[in-house]
């Protein structure tokens, strides 16, 4: 975690703060395999985000240890959790707070919901991590599932439940995705658009620029996006490496210079161990480092 809640010079020393805010959710595949769709499997993955030493263990200490070196003792980070998907098409969820739960009618989805929320909340609460705090809730899937005739109704149930804490509800829907022009009327707080041109390289650059165009409009964010960076032994990179750089470049001066550089941002950049904010500040490519610093500019609004 520290160089991604630190900005670290070559040498590794901590320099200023860089991202101010988590996500923990599970990887997509999860969601989609029976564990993902059974109350057992959610209570693994909740368990899984509160191990001793990793996770939000970890990032607490490492907050702490940044604030220290910058003489913010009390520096804090925020931190998001994940709604999971109430999936229907299956007969048994399991049992929640004693309460065989079947998701057969939307008063059944609701629970399922209000009790991993819950469980989020009472285990964060209890676990004295004082160098973090709980801001909201991001709902998972990245589209509007238009076979679901009930999935507005627990959106907003979702939204309107976290909100009563006071916190925040957010989603993150793929560029165009079905419902990102109605994103408000569910309820959430803010939406933060992907533009997908990390991920096949045939799409040309004028992608963030209609992006941007789309989530300006309707006022949204952008969510920028990286992954795949291997690096050899002397800092050379593959070329499927060396585009990804290149592309990830683009999303910040695209974000420069039509304004999401100054709103809300949220990244994206693979599965842990991560590669552009873990893995960048030390690496021996000029490039891959150019990145780097030039994500954190980015995340300053210095850029």
């Amino acid at each position: 975690y520290l160089p991604m809640v630190a900005y670290l010079d070559r040498d590794g020393n901590i320099v200023d703060t860089f991202m101010d805010g988590f996500l923990y959710l599970p990887d997509v595949s999860f969601d989609f395999s029976p564990r993902g769709q059974h109350a057992e499997g959610w209570q693994d993955y909740i368990d899984s985000v509160f191990v001793e030493g990793k996770n939000i263990s970890a990032l607490n200490s490492v907050a702490k240890k940044v604030g220290t070196a910058l003489g913010e003792p009390d520096y804090k980070v925020k931190l998001f959790f994940t709604i999971l998907y109430t999936f229907t098409g299956y007969d048994d969820f399991g049992y929640v707070n004693g309460e065989h739960l079947v998701f057969d009618n939307p008063e059944s989805r609701k629970k399922a919901i209000k009790w991993m929320i819950d469980s989020m909340i009472s285990r964060y609460e209890a676990g004295g991590y004082t160098n973090t705090e709980l801001k909201g809730f991001y709902w998972f899937e990245e589209s509007l599932n238009p076979t679901d005739r009930y999935e507005g109704e627990l959106i907003k149930f979702a939204c309107d439940y976290v909100q009563s804490m006071g916190y925040k509800c957010f989603w993150i829907p793929y560029f165009r995705a079905l419902g990102y022009e109605t994103w408000q009327r569910y309820g959430f707080d803010i939406a933060c658009m992907q533009p997908n041109y990390m991920f096949d390289h045939s799409i040309p650059k004028q992608r963030l620029y209609d992006t941007a165009a789309e989530a300006k409009r309707m006022g949204m964010c952008v969510e920028l996006e990286v992954w795949k960076i291997y690096e050899g032994e002397n800092g050379e990179l593959d070329a499927e490496s060396e585009e990804n750089v290149k592309r990830f470049i683009e999303y910040l001066e695209v974000g420069k210079e039509t304004g999401y550089m100054h709103t809300s941002k949220m990244y994206y950049h693979g599965s842990a161990p991560g590669s552009v904010i873990t893995n960048g500040w030390r690496s021996k490519n000029p490039k891959y480092r150019e990145m780097y610093d030039k994500t954190y500019l980015f995340a300053k609004k210095k850029l």
